[in-house]
Parts: C-alpha cells; sequence; structure tokens
C-alpha cells in the first residue's frame, strides 16, 4: 500500500492517501468520542472483496430493504425519497428518512413503535465513512468506518 497510515488513539488506522502532506484532506474529527454516555465497540475485519465494494456498502443506503429486511428494511416498500447532498472540497453528507416495517420482538424495544428511521451518511476523503441510523425510539447507532485498500 503507498501513502502514510496513521495509528490512531482509538486502535484504527487511517489512510492517509498518496498526496503530499500539505495536499491531504484534514482527517475528520469524531467529537462523539468523548461524549459521556456513548459507548465505543471497536473492531478490525479483513473482506475478501475489492475495497471498492467494501467502501460501497457502507454508503448504498438502497440496500436497506433488501439486506436489512428481517429488521429496519421494508422490503413491502424499497422506496427511496429524495434527498439533498452537501458537498465540500473533502466531503460528502446526506440525511435520509426511510419507511420501515412495523417493529417486532425485541426491535420494539430500541426502535419504538413507529415505522420510520434517519440514516445520516457523510464520506471523508479519502477514506472515512459515517453511518448514523436513528431509529424512531430515539434509539441510534454510529459506525465510524475507515478502510485501507
Amino acid at each position: 500500500m503507498e501513502g502514510d497510515c496513521l495509528r490512531c488513539p482509538y486502535h484504527g488506522w487511517a489512510f492517509l492517501g498518496d498526496l503530499p502532506p500539505e495536499e491531504r484532506p484534514p482527517i475528520p474529527s469524531f467529537p462523539e468520542l468523548e461524549v459521556p454516555g456513548w459507548r465505543a465497540v471497536q473492531g478490525s475485519f479483513t473482506w475478501q472483496a475489492p475495497y471498492t465494494r467494501v467502501v460501497e456498502n457502507a454508503v448504498d443506503v438502497a440496500h436497506t430493504p433488501f439486506l436489512h429486511r428481517r429488521s429496519f428494511g421494508n422490503p413491502d416498500n424499497p422506496v427511496m425519497p429524495r434527498f439533498e447532498v452537501t458537498v465540500t472540497p473533502h466531503s460528502v453528507e446526506t440525511s435520509v428518512v426511510l419507511e420501515s416495517p412495523r417493529p417486532r420482538g425485541l426491535s420494539r424495544w430500541g426502535m419504538g413503535g413507529a415505522s420510520t428511521h434517519t440514516v445520516h451518511l457523510a464520506v471523508h476523503l479519502p477514506n472515512v465513512t459515517v453511518l448514523e441510523t436513528t431509529f424512531a425510539g430515539g434509539w441510534r447507532m454510529r459506525l465510524l468506518l475507515s478502510n485501507l485498500p
């Protein structure tokens, strides 16, 4: 792998890219890692797949009705509503409200009784994705992903 990697204090790695240091995108900040009540769960995965497909897995919100159909995806209404995208020189961000099936079992506890959830997605160059899902009951899950080619 070309470029530099940086060992971060949260035991992950950041690929800083092949550009000269003065031209690289800034490393995004993650203030939620310091918020009381938030819990960090760490892991490292090696995928036997092309790098681009691994990144696409996190940024493709439209897969929710199909791959998450037994939890919060709605295969009966696999429609992506219109959404706006905010673009900066080093990132893109969007939020979308998706229809979920009525929660069953333990899902009712975390998701409440409502049938929507909000997905907020931010992609920071060169390789960091932040994916936050807010369920109708107010429960949130935020994934901070740093992908290495």
